[in-house]
């Protein structure tokens, strides 16, 4: 009980959770393994962190009226703890840590113009983590994800790892005048969301800046460019975004980075359902005929190809239903149907300027994509009179 005789608020209460800022209250879960001693040491931490900085170069420094003897490590400045975690937390692998236990590491970095004052907090001298477990397609994410789990004060913003059995392993305390924000921005820094049509989709509704995945490491890398991206990829409104994860999307963006694209980038296709495939072969067909059809398509294409000739006359729905039927009979007739061992992406020919002022852009484009081990190199494909459009086939499983 406090002075008024009722019971304290919960030390979780004490933040705001970037997850119920964004998106409204939830009933906490791993939030409750934060305690009001873990706070107290934060605060501490916050406090006195240029004093500690500075005092670490040359030792570790116990850290007074602190549960459990917490200390600031000098291992902070001798062996680049903090950018190793955000190296490690960024790579699509298990993420093996070694740490001294109750250990606190201070940096800071300077991003974007900008110095970040950072405490990383170890809870366990040793531990290991899915990045499959601390990655998220969106901001949304935040909602039901219990490996990470993000909350700000007035003073700083925090980012919590957790363990598979909800155990509190690591905070990256992030001090800021401006900590919701920052928090959001570190969770990108991190490589725990990157910007894709995906996350844009999904966290639509927020005014939030969040990069893409070559643009953060180029931060890290310390290759900023001085003068701001203008490459950005953005998708025609009837193309099926489903299947372009943030490895494609990043694969993509990848591609025309190393092209020297630096504009607007429109997808025309990814994803085209048994209908769509349909309707785009008649397209074909009835705009450059039966012959440059086949030439296009593969020898199950050739066979939906010719069996269109035999029901052409048909109404439009049913030619399109007899051939959905036809392509299920004989195999996936495109990449873009796939998606399982192969999937296909368009960049449209007049949406992107390829038959005029940007028709140079093209070979950069087909040669920086042949280079990427994802892409299958025989089937990268100019604009042309078959397909009006620059076609990159991905290898999804070898």
């Amino acid at each position: 009980m406090n002075g008024t005789g009722r019971r304290p608020a919960p030390a979780w209460d004490l933040f705001n959770w970037v997850h119920e800022t964004l998106f409204g209250k939830n009933t906490p879960t791993v939030e409750k393994k934060i305690t009001r001693n873990v706070i107290s040491l934060y605060d501490k931490v916050y406090k006195n962190y240029d004093a500690y900085f500075e005092q670490s170069i040359t030792q570790d420094i116990d850290i007074p009226t602190t549960t459990n003897a917490w200390s600031v490590r000098q291992s902070s400045h001798t062996q680049d703890v903090c950018k190793k975690v955000f190296d490690k937390v960024k790579e699509k692998a298990i993420l093996s840590f070694t740490f001294v236990n109750r250990g606190v590491y201070v940096e800071e970095y300077t991003l974007e113009g900008k110095t970040h004052k950072i405490a990383i907090y170890s809870y366990k001298d040793r531990f290991e983590l899915l990045s499959e477990n601390i990655t998220f397609a969106s901001l949304q994410d935040l909602k039901t994800n219990n490996y990470i789990k993000a909350a700000y004060n007035s003073k700083y913003g925090l980012i919590f790892i957790y363990g598979t059995t909800g155990e509190l392993l690591m905070t990256i305390q992030i001090i800021s005048d401006t900590p919701l924000q920052t928090t959001i921005t570190w969770l990108n820094y991190l490589g725990i969301v990157f910007a894709t049509e995906q996350q844009r989709q999904a966290d639509k509704d927020l005014n939030i800046s969040i990069k893409n995945k070559p643009e953060v490491e180029e931060l890290w890398d310390g290759k900023v460019e001085k003068g701001k991206s203008n490459l950005k990829i953005i998708y025609s409104k009837d193309t099926d975004i489903s299947v372009v994860t943030t490895e494609i999307e990043n694969l993509l963006y990848r591609i025309l980075k190393n092209a020297n694209i630096d504009r607007e980038i429109k997808v025309t296709s990814a994803y085209r359902n048994p209908e769509n495939q349909a309707k785009a072969m008649i397209t074909l067909i009835k705009t450059k005929g039966l012959s440059k059809a086949k030439d296009l398509y593969n020898h199950k294409g050739d066979l939906v190809v010719g069996y269109y000739e035999t029901i052409k006359n048909y109404e439009q729905n049913e030619i399109i239903r007899l051939l959905v039927i036809k392509m299920n009979e004989v195999g996936f007739v495109s990449a873009h149907s796939d998606w399982k061992k192969r999937g296909a992406i368009d960049f449209g020919e007049n949406s992107n300027g390829f038959n005029s002022i940007y028709s140079h852009e093209v070979n950069s484009i087909i040669e920086s994509a042949k280079k990427e081990p994802m892409v299958n190199p025989k089937q990268v494909l100019p604009p042309s009179n078959k397909e009006p459009a620059l076609h990159i086939e991905i290898i999804l499983n070898k």
